[in-house]
């Protein structure tokens, strides 16, 4: 039997995970706890919201987890924003990343509520 970790928007939240703490241990950023901890709390928020999302029994209640996992993503969005605007980093493909795992999981979302 598959488990949620079989889920592709699964391991791509993983991966996400893997590339903002990447970001996150580069010089200024990584003095920056508040944003470094609110970011990192928002990524890792998306794997367990899909997670989450798998071990629910209705429709209605998988939906609702992903669709905290879509707001994670765009939570995530904001602090990369944030850091491109604050500190001048160039952080669009990471932005472009999340952007595009946000669509995948609002896609997944759709199938299942039919």
């Amino acid at each position: 039997m598959s488990g949620f970790e079989d889920l592709r928007i699964y391991k791509l939240a993983l991966e996400g995970c893997r590339l903002i703490y990447k970001i996150t241990i580069k010089d200024p950023i990584k003095r920056d706890y508040s944003l470094v901890d609110q970011i990192k709390r928002a990524v890792m928020s998306i794997a367990a919201n899909i997670a989450e999302a798998y071990g629910r029994y209705t429709i209605k209640d998988r939906s609702q987890f992903l669709t905290y996992a879509i707001g994670s993503c765009n939570e995530v969005v904001a602090f990369l924003d944030i850091i491109d605007t604050i500190y001048n980093i160039n952080v669009s493909q990471e932005k472009e990343f999340f952007l595009s795992l946000g669509k995948q999981i609002y896609t997944f979302r759709k199938v299942l509520n039919r």
